[in-house]
């Protein structure tokens, strides 16, 4: 009988202590939220109230610091939504991913709020704006009307949005609703002066609750951009360890683009960068040093809100005292010392090694960089010589882009080379996209042969000769 009562004893005192843990999960701290707010525009630090949704509760954290922006919050593993408020500004909403976080990390980022439309004539305000207001009187019945395009963009970005614009007239109780066009517009006329209440919405953004009051009638279509907030997503990226004096940048690429985002470092943090200037989607992800060397580049996937990415950064490879230094294996053709008349200028090698890069980067390779620190060593031997370089794209994507990223791709071969001691003065660049083709390009492997930067030794002072060459 006693084994019977203290092995009920136990099975429930397991069962409390296990609906106690249970119980407590609620209310761990699950990571350590710190950060700045600032102004979207100015980046001015901002003091704003943070608060936190868990469930169908609202709790009040703290406030960020007036002047610095600065605040420090502790979340408990229960918690879905950051909420970020202040006066005179829209407030912002980040949806967190706790159970996907190491218990009590410590994540760094960056809040942005946007200034709200302040009450005016003529043109969208917030409602929350609305200050008593009463309207000029004067007939209605002018026979004049005013004509409006209104666009609607992402706050952040200024992406065009395809939104649903409806407008309530007050003097009628009309209702007219409009869909925005691919580039995100619609165009509506006012017939009357009138205090015009407006809502806009679109899939994923917090809905533009407005007012419009009219006044003028006739003269030129008015324009109007209305911009909508979305809940925010958050990529972290916490690289260790970080060397000693060693500068590490973090950059993304999302899939089909080829404008890269540049990731905020904290000055108290090394190795870690935030940004908000991103949407759920693939990324490429790159840790490069000052030489745009990659150290580390992997695919991840940002999902909306909070995101946090913890890199290994692999360990500086110790130098042995017994190993030899590997001899470079010469890729140039030397300078002939050969004149073809008096005056001439040096008959120069035009069979240099091109450098080439993979779809939609700039980042130079190990090859480039063996091929530009020769280069550069023969470039600061003849100081008669400089060098041209013109960069080239596949045919895959919009030309005028492909332009920039030739060009790019030339300017990042000749910083390399810049940091190695030649002087820019002796560096000519150019970039001509896919406008000279080597070969179909439609293989991977003849696109690959495209993407690439043709490097040609030229003259210091050239010739008329010179100029007539070709750049392929």
């Amino acid at each position: 009988m006693r084994f019977f009562i203290l092995f009920f004893w136990f099975l429930s005192l397991t069962i409390l202590t296990s609906a106690t843990t249970r119980g407590n999960q609620g209310h761990q701290v699950c990571i350590r939220l710190v950060g700045v707010v600032q102004d979207f525009t100015t980046h001015k630090p901002l003091a704003a109230n943070l608060s936190v949704r868990s469930g169908s509760s609202r709790a009040t954290l703290g406030s960020s610091a007036d002047g610095t922006g600065r605040f420090a919050v502790d979340l408990t593993c229960t918690a879905s939504l950051l909420l970020i408020e202040r006066t005179g500004y829209r407030p912002q909403r980040l949806p967190l991913n706790l159970s996907t976080l190491a218990s009590a990390s410590e994540v760094y980022v960056v809040i942005p709020l946007v200034a709200t439309d302040q009450q005016g004539a003529d043109r969208p305000y917030l409602q929350t704006e609305q200050k008593h207001y009463v309207q000029p009187g004067g007939s209605s019945s002018t026979g004049q009307v005013q004509h409006n395009t209104f666009a609607v963009t992402d706050a952040l970005t200024g992406t065009p949005l395809q939104a649903q614009v409806c407008f309530f007239f007050t003097k009628t109780g009309i209702k007219k609703c409009l869909d925005t066009d691919a580039t995100g517009q619609c165009k509506t006329d006012f017939t009357d002066k009138d205090i015009v209440a407006m809502e806009v919405r679109a899939t994923g953004y917090q809905a533009y609750q407005g007012n419009i009051s009219v006044e003028q009638l006739g003269g030129p279509v008015l324009s109007h951009t209305v911009r909508l907030i979305r809940e925010l997503n958050v990529l972290t990226i916490q690289s260790e360890p970080v060397q000693p004096g060693l500068s590490v940048q973090s950059m993304l690429r999302r899939e089909g683009s080829k404008t890269p985002v540049l990731m905020a470092s904290s000055a108290d943090r090394p190795g870690v960068f935030t940004t908000y200037d991103v949407l759920p989607n693939r990324y490429e992800l790159l840790l490069l040093d000052k030489q745009k060397t990659v150290l580390h580049r992997q695919v991840i996937t940002v999902s909306p809100g909070l995101n946090v990415q913890t890199i290994t950064l692999p360990a500086p490879k110790l130098a042995s005292s017994n190993a030899k230094p590997v001899a470079l294996q010469p890729v140039l053709t030397p300078v002939a010392a050969a004149t073809t008349g008096p005056g001439a200028g040096p008959v120069l090698a035009d069979n240099l090694p091109m450098l080439f890069f993979d779809e939609g980067s700039y980042l130079l390779s190990d090859a480039a960089r063996t091929i530009l620190q020769q280069v550069g060593t023969y470039l600061k031997q003849h100081p008669d010589i400089n060098l041209r370089l013109v960069g080239h794209t596949d045919r895959l994507g919009d030309e005028r882009l492909n332009q920039y990223l030739g060009e790019f791709r030339a300017k990042v071969a000749a910083n390399y080379l810049y940091w190695q001691g030649v002087a820019d003065e002796r560096l000519q660049i150019v970039g001509y996209g896919s406008r000279f083709m080597v070969g179909t390009d439609v293989t991977s492997e003849s696109r690959g042969r495209n993407r690439r930067v043709t490097l040609r030794f030229v003259p210091a002072r050239p010739t008329p000769e010179t100029n007539r060459s070709l750049d392929k």
